[in-house]
């Protein structure tokens, strides 16, 4: 198992999953570090979805299956028994549980839309994030890895450059843009054009 891992470290993406890597750290555990063992899972997740970044879709029901794989891979980490559940606790300013479902499928439906030669790489990033973590919050666990993982493929897929989550090495920074995401999680109505303007200022600017 380690050899496999060490071989998948040692791919020719290594460097894009360093950063992506680091992205994790800095946005979900400001100040500290994966465990060892949790750095390279996450590295055996992330090449599975670089692997995988010019994978054609034929409907949105492809698509989901695709994504559903990848949040089983993402919570297999964290885990879950059941990986792939949606989330399962009410929570205040996020969709309703009866809801869940139907949204997610919708969110499916409006990526598979996206996916298109001329779609903007930079906002498809922040509106994956806006609507996997700030509006919805659809998995049990993992929602921000299993954002960052897909943002991490669409990125690759686009052959455009990460979020510069990593190049927040001012802590006071970092602790700056890890309270804005704190606070946008936490307003009943979350505004797009504010969340897509904040972002795409503080991480690709």
């Amino acid at each position: 198992m380690f050899q496999e891992i060490r071989a998948t470290i040692d791919t020719a993406p290594g460097v894009l999953l360093d950063q992506a890597v680091q992205n994790l750290e800095r946005m979900s555990l400001p100040g500290s570090r994966l465990a060892d063992s949790e750095e390279q899972y996450y590295r055996v997740v992330l090449n599975h979805m670089f692997d995988r970044r010019n994978i054609e879709f034929e409907q949105p029901i492809d698509l989901r299956r695709f994504l559903w794989v990848s949040v089983r891979l993402v919570n297999q980490w964290n885990l879950i028994v059941l990986p792939e559940q949606y989330r399962s606790k009410e929570r205040e300013g996020l969709t309703p549980l009866r809801e869940l479902e139907h949204v997610y499928r919708a969110f499916v439906d409006s990526l598979y839309e996206r996916l298109q030669p001329d779609t903007d790489p930079e906002e498809l990033a922040a509106w994956i994030e806006f609507e996997m973590v700030v509006r919805h919050c659809f998995f049990e666990a993992g929602p921000r890895q299993t954002s960052q993982a897909l943002v991490f493929w669409a990125m690759a897929r686009y052959e455009h450059p990460l979020p510069r989550y990593a190049s927040l090495l001012d802590p006071t920074a970092a602790d700056l843009i890890h309270g804005w995401y704190t606070h946008q999680l936490s307003l009943d109505n979350p505004s797009w054009e504010s969340w897509r303007e904040k972002y795409l200022s503080a991480f690709f600017a």
